[in-house]
């Protein structure tokens, strides 16, 4: 009932009163709908099929058609008379592509602007975690030389704290074969 092209009257919210056509099917319960805006007030919109009407009249356009598309569509069925819609001339047509047009340069620009600036931002990060990593290898260079000449300085105290005077073993003098005891006489 809902397929692409079918015309429908919203019934419900701020543009409740006015037409618009199906675009495409989005889940089981919405619809993707467009007027176009400048057709029927009703924008290019997901809408609950709950709040629409259908009508017997549809328009042959593809699912992705753009609005001068439809409005085109709109012309070609001669919905404008039956649904007392008003008709978009050439120049309105031009206009509308001509907005589109622009909108979608804006949009570029700003995407490119903030990639520029994410790019900027990620070399800016580098760049610091560069200079953080070689500030830690440098204290860490610098904590191994501390380490290292604090042990020179414990080796050489080492070696001043031992006593320069240690007593040289004597030669022993050689040993005299014990003497044989004389007995005494009794």
């Amino acid at each position: 009932m809902f397929e692409t092209g079918r015309v429908c009257v919203k019934t419900a919210g701020r543009e409740a009163g006015k037409y618009c056509i199906v675009l495409k099917k989005e889940g089981e319960m919405f619809v993707l709908v467009t007027g176009p805006k400048e057709l029927t007030g009703v924008r290019k919109r997901k809408c609950n099929i709950a709040h629409l009407e259908p009508l017997n009249e549809k328009v042959k356009i593809s699912a992705t058609a753009t609005d001068s598309e439809v409005a085109k569509a709109f012309d070609a069925a001669k919905l404008h008379d039956k649904l007392k819609v008003r008709k978009l001339t050439k120049e309105e047509l031009a206009e509308l592509a001509k907005k589109r047009e622009e909108k979608k340069e804006k949009k570029d620009k700003i995407a490119k602007a903030e990639a520029e600036r994410k790019a900027k931002e990620e070399a800016e990060r580098k760049k610091a975690e560069e200079k953080r990593k070689a500030e830690a290898e440098k204290a860490a260079k610098e904590k191994e030389k501390r380490k290292e000449a604090e042990a020179k300085h414990m080796a050489k105290k080492q070696v001043k704290e031992t006593p320069k005077t240690e007593k040289k073993a004597e030669p022993k003098a050689e040993e005299k074969p014990a003497e044989p005891k004389k007995e005494e006489k009794k």
